[in-house]
């Protein structure tokens, strides 16, 4: 008898630690702001200075949100303090502290400032009579300081200095479909040109300097690639290889991965995740390793209309989220959050809700979701 008891002791010691230690791995977020765009969302832009304002209530991370139609900046507690009208402008792009925006009509890109006034207006050389919008990519850098401007027809790069001077000019046999990344310190720009006029059947990634001094130039398999920058180290994902680069173009690391298809690094850590059909790979190039491979059932990467794949900063969470709208199914998000050891901390599904993107911010703390029209942001401290 007293056997028996001990053991019923002991199970229901060993349960209630169980239960105790799974209760601790979870993340319970905390919906702390939400709103509705009366048109398409197109970037959200993070506080810079949030990180000193420790000790005070007022943390809201987010410092502007750029539609179609407005740029709304807000202040330290979430307040919309300022909308600035893009009504007019074929399309638009904005400094991730919110302080420069960028609006292009024609063959003119027009330099705003957050209080809406005209810093400078820039000329757009192309040989074509009618400038068409989708055939214009520009970016302005982090800190407002640089605008790169990409022309398919022209076939010609620009790095612009925000007071309209000219730094550099780069010309290439096609540009087509050509992607523009700053580094989140603006120190550093990657373009990827699928180069699909060439021939080749082989893209490559380039690395610029802030002035557009052309530092490196990496060819890969295939045209298309994903490609990803953190503070010191730049990763590529193509139809073969997953490659992680150093600041002078250098191999680090490399894997044969075909079918992988969503790529994110840490900007902080030595970590990337990628995915490939239901799974999420986690992959450690300094250890040159595959840490963890965690499948869920729930994220159907094959039949979804978009997918969605996020590491924070400092590895300490990675999310991901697929889009399903199909006649015999509800329309439903489903998101998860793992933990950097490959454990699932939250799930959830979004009903009628098509996840876009989502950002984590300021040391892991808040995590923000948008769709076509709406952001909710959470607050995950632990």
């Amino acid at each position: 008898m007293g056997n028996t008891l001990k053991v019923i002791y002991n199970i229901t010691v060993f349960l209630l630690l169980l239960s105790i230690s799974v209760d601790a791995s979870l993340i319970k977020p905390k919906l702390i702001w939400e709103k509705t765009f009366s048109s398409q969302i197109m970037k959200v832009c993070e506080r810079k200075d949030i990180d000193m304002l420790k000790g005070q209530k007022a943390k809201f991370p987010l410092s502007a949100v750029i539609t179609k139609k407005d740029v709304l900046l807000f202040n330290l507690r979430g307040k919309e303090i300022n909308k600035i009208s893009l009504q007019g402008y074929d399309k638009s792009s904005i400094s991730n502290d919110g302080t420069i925006i960028a609006a292009m009509k024609g063959r003119e890109l027009t330099v705003l400032s957050s209080h809406n006034e005209i810093i400078n207006k820039i000329k757009i050389a192309e040989p074509q009579p009618v400038v068409l919008p989708q055939y214009i990519t520009f970016e302005v850098s982090p800190n407002g300081q640089y605008i790169v401007i990409i022309s398919w027809f022209s076939k010609q790069i620009y790095f612009y200095a925000v007071n309209g001077k000219l730094l550099a000019r780069h010309q290439f046999k096609d540009l087509r479909k050509s992607r523009v990344l700053f580094s989140k310190d603006s120190s550093t720009v990657l373009i990827h040109v699928p180069n699909f006029g060439d021939g080749s059947s082989h893209g490559f990634l380039t690395c610029f300097n802030k002035t557009g001094k052309l530092l490196w130039r990496f060819d890969h398999d295939g045209c298309e690639a994903e490609f990803d920058v953190s503070e010191n180290t730049f990763a590529l994902l193509t139809s073969k290889h997953l490659y992680a680069l150093d600041r002078r173009g250098k191999i680090l690391f490399k894997k044969d991965l075909p079918n992988h298809k969503l790529l994110s690094i840490s900007n902080r850590s030595t970590h990337i995740a990628s995915t490939s059909k239901n799974s999420i790979y986690f992959w450690s190039y300094k250890k040159n390793n595959l840490m963890w491979q965690y499948s869920d059932s729930n994220f159907d990467q094959v039949n979804s209309l978009s997918s969605v794949l996020t590491i924070s900063d400092n590895s300490q969470f990675i999310v991901y989220s697929s889009f399903q709208n199909w006649r015999d199914k509800p329309i439903v998000s489903n998101l998860s959050i793992l933990d950097n050891k490959g454990n699932k901390v939250y799930q959830n599904g979004f009903d009628n809700f098509r996840i876009e993107n989502c950002l984590f911010y300021n040391s892991e703390n808040y995590f923000c979701l948008y769709s076509n029209i709406s952001i909710y942001l959470y607050d995950i401290s632990l």
